[in-house]
């Protein structure tokens, strides 16, 4: 029998030709924890029944990774949809979205409202399938028949989102007689998933996962009520917009609606900031922290808030944690030996919290700029890079200050800078990239 030569960790092992990933990883790997869930050749992902025809290197990828855990997910969904047809006949399953470690689910089209014991047969249902060990079988259809699969079904939402894909074959898996379209990779079988829970949470499901410190145990559910309460919010918005799934996007930009669909989002978001703006003023807030992750929009929605603050009579100081990074030689580096500047020490944490508590202890906005002209270099800088900009990922370059107003180190609110003496306050440009020019700074509220 013809073989060939396999690299795993940098060992070397012939095996012969037409074993699967799975066994070349059971062999070379034997016991390994976390569980190979997946493949990688020359970067692209495969599945652990797949079987390499030529010498080859094989990467392990297992529940820490990105892909491997979106492939378990993507199985224990389907696990999901068998477990809910034996349980609820007729019901529909819609994903709505992540909430921690696991997914929100809704049900439709029940005969009774859903409760407790429904949702423990179902979750017990999951459990038997997975014991079982039933195969994960992928099967290459005809574009026609699977529409007319799902059509037969009356999955309507499924038909008008392949007739929008432009392919001629849709690879469909089936398992315990149930074909279902995924986009992406499964596991071989049901017995691969066994760290799982299933819970209800008004008026839907939350199926938990586990975290990747930890793939052995379905991760601690976290109460996340406002969080859940703007995803409503935003399912309910979408339904009077008629814009529910990608294919009702496909559908209104067919029709020409975009721009109006986009327009009437603006105004939403807009009435979102405002009453934002409103509670922060009937609170009498004196700080306000905006997160998010990189490139989320934190500027511009700061830049937008700070413009319904001042309909609310208050003139907001806006302070970017872009110029608190500590110079390059001091920020810690990551895996790959770059300067990690998502991490927390990339930033002088001690005297961002000096200026924060100097604000309402000198009870008005113009106390920063006192406390940046007492440390006129700073005891960090946003690291220089190309184009000016502070951070690696901003699309944008922040225009750099002029020479005559202060120095090129330690530049703290530099939008907002005006000479010592505040006699003639220089009204700051707007940025060529910003949709709301920032608030001139002025005295306390």
């Amino acid at each position: 029998m013809e073989q060939i030569q396999v690299i795993v960790g940098g060992e070397t092992r012939a095996f012969p030709k037409g074993t699967t990933a799975g066994e070349i990883f059971d062999a070379m790997a034997p016991g390994r924890r976390p569980r190979p869930l997946a493949a990688t050749l020359y970067g692209r992902v495969r599945p652990l029944n797949w079987a390499p025809e030529n010498d080859c290197e094989l990467a392990i990828l297992d529940y820490s990774d990105d892909e491997g855990r979106r492939i378990y997910e993507r199985s224990l969904r389907f696990v999901l949809l068998l477990a809910v047809e034996d349980v609820l006949p007729g019901a529909r399953v819609r994903i709505e979205h992540s909430v921690g470690y696991g997914l929100y689910i809704s049900l439709s089209n029940l005969t009774r409202p859903l409760t407790d014991e429904n949702v423990a047969t179902i979750e017990a249902r999951m459990r038997a399938i997975c014991r079982d060990d039933k195969p994960f079988a992928r099967h290459s259809w005809k574009r026609e028949d699977a529409i007319a699969y799902f059509d037969r079904l009356g999955q309507q939402d499924k038909v008008r989102l392949l007739q929008y894909r432009p392919h001629a074959f849709f690879e469909m898996y089936e398992c315990g007689g149930m074909y279902e379209y995924f986009y992406g990779d499964m596991l071989p079988s049901t017995g691969y998933l066994r760290a799982f829970a299933l819970l209800r949470r008004e008026p839907g499901l939350v199926l938990q996962m586990p975290a990747p410190s930890d793939p052995e145990t379905p991760a601690p559910y976290v109460e996340r009520p406002q969080m859940m309460r703007a995803f409503h919010e935003n399912a309910e918005w979408l339904n009077v917009l008629g814009c529910t799934n990608v294919a009702d996007l496909n559908e209104m930009i067919g029709r020409g609606e975009m721009a109006e669909f986009v327009r009437v989002n603006e105004a939403l978001q807009e009435k979102s900031i405002a009453a934002i703006a409103d509670q922060i003023a009937k609170r009498h807030a004196r700080v306000v922290f905006v997160a998010g992750p990189s490139s989320s929009g934190k500027t511009t929605f700061t830049n937008r808030l700070a413009v319904q603050l001042r309909v609310n009579h208050l003139r907001p100081l806006m302070l970017s944690l872009d110029n608190y990074y500590r110079p390059l030689a001091e920020v810690p580096l990551d895996e790959d030996g770059k300067p990690d500047l998502e991490c927390l020490e990339a930033l002088d944490v001690p005297l961002l919290t000096e200026q924060l508590a100097a604000l309402p202890r000198r009870g008005s906005a113009a106390a920063a700029l006192q406390l940046q002209n007492e440390h006129p270099q700073g005891r960090g800088h946003a690291p220089a890079r190309s184009g000016g900009s502070a951070h690696p990922h901003r699309r944008h370059s922040r225009p750099e200050p002029a020479p005559d107003r202060r120095p090129a180190r330690g530049r703290y609110f530099p939008h907002l800078y005006q000479p010592a003496d505040h006699a003639q306050p220089r009204r700051p440009q707007p940025h060529p990239h910003h949709r709301y020019p920032p608030s001139a700074p002025a005295g306390s509220r």
